[in-house]
Parts: C-alpha cells; sequence; structure tokens
C-alpha cells in the first residue's frame, strides 16, 4: 500500500463512492421544482409557510415569487438602501426586515409599504450589520455587528439593549419563539445562549476555529454548532451536553446551512458547491447526501424549507428550486 498512485487511486474511488451516496448512505435526488431568475442570487428566502420564494439577485434587486398564483412582484428599488446585507422575513410572512451597512428598514410586504428605518451601530464606528434575528411576534429584534457587538432592541418601546460579549464579526444569530433566549455564533469560535437583553451568558463553548453553521430544534432544546474545520456537535442546551459529533469519512467537512427536521431525530446540512447531507442528529451517521443541480461553477444552497417531516425545497445561488423526498432514508426511532 506504499505506491502512491495507488493511494491517490483509493482516495478518488472512496471521495466518488461518497459523492454517489454509496458510502453506507442513502443517495437523495432531486426534482427542480421552479427557475424563479435567470440572474444569480445572492440572498434568498422561503416564507415560513412555504407559498412564497423571496430573494436578492446581483441587480440589487428584491424580487417575490408566489407558487400559489406563480406572479412575480419587485419590491420598488427607489426606497431601498444600498448595498442590501441581509434579509429576515417575519414568522407571519407580513414584515420584511432588509439591512444595508448600518441601516435596517421595515417593509410592509401585505400593502408594499415601508413602515420605519432605523440605525444600528457596534463598539466600533467602522462596524456594519452581519446578522438579524427577529421574534415571531416582531417586538423583538436582534442585530449582529461585524466587531462582535450584539444589539438586542425592543421594537415596541424603542430600548436598545448593546453589549460585546464577541471579539470578531457575529456570522449566526438565533431566537426562540417566545423571543426571550438568543443564540450567537461568531468568527471568534464562540458561540453562547443569552437571555434577552442581559449580557451575561447562560452557557457558551469556545471552539479552535470560527463558527460556520448553526441550528436549534424547535423548542430550543438541542443546537446543532459547526466550526470551520472539524467540529461539529449537536448539544443539549439546558446542560452543555455534548448529544453527538457527526461522522464523515474525510479530515474535515465545511458547513453551511443547517435545520432540524420537524417531529424528527434528522437533521439536514448544507456544504459549499451545492452538497447537501443528512444525518441521524442522535448518533452522528450521516444517512443520505446529495447534490444540487446547478447552472454556474459554484453553485450553493442559499435557503431550505421543510413542507412536511419527508419533504423539502432548497433555492440555490441560480435561481433553481428543488424538491427533496427524505421517504428512503432509513429514519432513527424517537
Amino acid at each position: 500500500m506504499d505506491d502512491p498512485s495507488v493511494t491517490r487511486f483509493l482516495w478518488v474511488f472512496a471521495t466518488v463512492l461518497g459523492l454517489l451516496g454509496c458510502n453506507g448512505n442513502t443517495a437523495l435526488h432531486t426534482t427542480v421544482v421552479n427557475k424563479v431568475t435567470e440572474e444569480p442570487v445572492k440572498i434568498a428566502l422561503f416564507s415560513h409557510q412555504g407559498d412564497t420564494t423571496l430573494w436578492l439577485d446581483s441587480k440589487e434587486q428584491v424580487q417575490l415569487w408566489s407558487k400559489a398564483s406563480a406572479a412575480l412582484k419587485t419590491l420598488p428599488s427607489d426606497k431601498i438602501t444600498r448595498p442590501i446585507r441581509h434579509l429576515v422575513l417575519s414568522a407571519d410572512d407580513t414584515f420584511l426586515l432588509y439591512a444595508s451597512n448600518n441601516e435596517l428598514a421595515i417593509w410592509r410586504l401585505p400593502d408594499d409599504k415601508l413602515i420605519a428605518t432605523t440605525q444600528f451601530y457596534g463598539q466600533s464606528p467602522l462596524a456594519r450589520i452581519s446578522a438579524l434575528a427577529l421574534s415571531s411576534d416582531k417586538k423583538r429584534l436582534v442585530v449582529g455587528m461585524e466587531d462582535g457587538t450584539i444589539n438586542m432592541a425592543e421594537l415596541s418601546t424603542g430600548v436598545n439593549h448593546q453589549f460585546t460579549p464577541h471579539s470578531q464579526k457575529v456570522t449566526q444569530l438565533l431566537i426562540d419563539q417566545n423571543g426571550e433566549k438568543v443564540l450567537s455564533g461568531s468568527l471568534d469560535g464562540q458561540f453562547a445562549l443569552w437571555q434577552f437583553a442581559e449580557p451575561k451568558a447562560l452557557f457558551s463553548k469556545a471552539y479552535k476555529h470560527r463558527i460556520t453553521s448553526l441550528a436549534v430544534d424547535k423548542d430550543f432544546t438541542r443546537v446543532f454548532v459547526s466550526d470551520g474545520l472539524d467540529a461539529q456537535e449537536v448539544i443539549r442546551l439546558a446542560d452543555g451536553e455534548v448529544l453527538a459529533k457527526l461522522n464523515y469519512m474525510s479530515r474535515f467537512k465545511a458547513f453551511r446551512l443547517a435545520e432540524f427536521v420537524p417531529n424528527s431525530q434528522l437533521l439536514v446540512t448544507t456544504a459549499p458547491k451545492g452538497q447537501l447531507s443528512i444525518w441521524n442528529s442522535q448518533t452522528g451517521e450521516e444517512l443520505g447526501s446529495g447534490i444540487s443541480q446547478a447552472e454556474r461553477e459554484g453553485s450553493s444552497i442559499i435557503d431550505l424549507h421543510f413542507i412536511d417531516s419527508a419533504t423539502f425545497e432548497t433555492i440555490n445561488s441560480d435561481g433553481l428550486i428543488e424538491a427533496w423526498d427524505l421517504q428512503s432514508l432509513q429514519r432513527p426511532r424517537g
């Protein structure tokens, strides 16, 4: 086994088997449901009900596509401050929040009305908005900044609670349904759980590399966290216990999006170049994998939405919406 050519062949063979889903997991196949735009997509969101898709294209246009009516709508460009860096939809899909460098605007979608704008800053005067999270009742907003600052704003009163718990850019923010608990992740390798408006973390953990992915289950009891190299864990938030570590053949694996499958122990993750994997979140075993269809080199999955516990859709940077079926997977119990 000392022959370099043999070693290289085995490595290539194992890689191909992994991409084909032959390394002990199921090969997932996709069906293209729609192509919403010919322009490259920078940001994309599915509505919480899944009946509307919203995206920002390379021309800085914000557009919405309705699944029911197949109608396409473009938000008026003269009322949008550019560059647009982040988009967030409210849980009831009535408010759209978009952020430029430091300005945040709230757009009411049913009547296409811009209803408010405000500014957010960090401790550094040069820090720009880097992450957003909005509570389900639209009363609380969390804004992360490039310098590690977190703003926790009460929208009903205008009170902003600001502190700087991270030393580098805040890349991930999640808020629970009641607006009481907040999760943050940063390029400094730390992720933390916060009580809204409180500067002392309820729980935190530091990794060797930047946090690239953060996902929490519906009950805010389990979190999946990935650093930029080789640490991917499912953690119980109540006590910080590591419930599972993801297992895979390669030395390291890059993770981007992540979501727990509703009413299931499955976890969905995405990686660069349109790769998608399904995991048993109890054992860390990879159960299935697939690759998003692409029209451009380097295309990646930007958002995903669960139709039910067996089916979900993704949208990629080429504007392709694809349906994925989990029926063929051997599902974990519980």
